[in-house]
């Protein structure tokens, strides 16, 4: 079970790198492993010191370009299509709308006469 209250020495280390080296993990291994952290926030003292660690960091031009075209390629943002974007449209019209309660009007708005927005 790994050394308690000492360090690993860098031999260790490389000995222990070459021993996973190569490994083949199943998919269902694989599936496990996401379904455990599934859900884990990453707490914002490490977030920190990741961010720390990237500070400073220069790219050279050809990995600045992949980034970019990795980025170009799978946008963050997913984009609905035209097809989905009228189904939205349609559900949020009139009576499908969640709102909708079925066209009674407020006691307030009523009083005040601002029926209208």
């Amino acid at each position: 079970m790994g050394k308690l209250g000492r360090k690993h020495t860098l031999e260790e280390l490389k000995k222990m790198s070459e021993a996973q080296k190569g490994r083949i993990i199943s998919k269902e291994h694989r599936e496990k492993i996401s379904r455990a952290r599934m859900g884990y926030v990453v707490p914002l003292e490490v977030r920190k010191k990741i961010s720390e660690g990237h500070k400073g960091l220069k790219f050279s031009d050809e990995h600045r370009k992949k980034i970019g075209l990795s980025n170009h390629l799978y946008p963050r943002v997913k984009k609905h299509s035209k097809i989905t974007k009228e189904k939205i449209s349609k559900k949020l019209r009139g009576n499908e709308h969640h709102n909708w309660k079925g066209g009674i009007t407020s006691s307030a708005r009523k009083i005040t006469g601002r029926n209208k927005i």
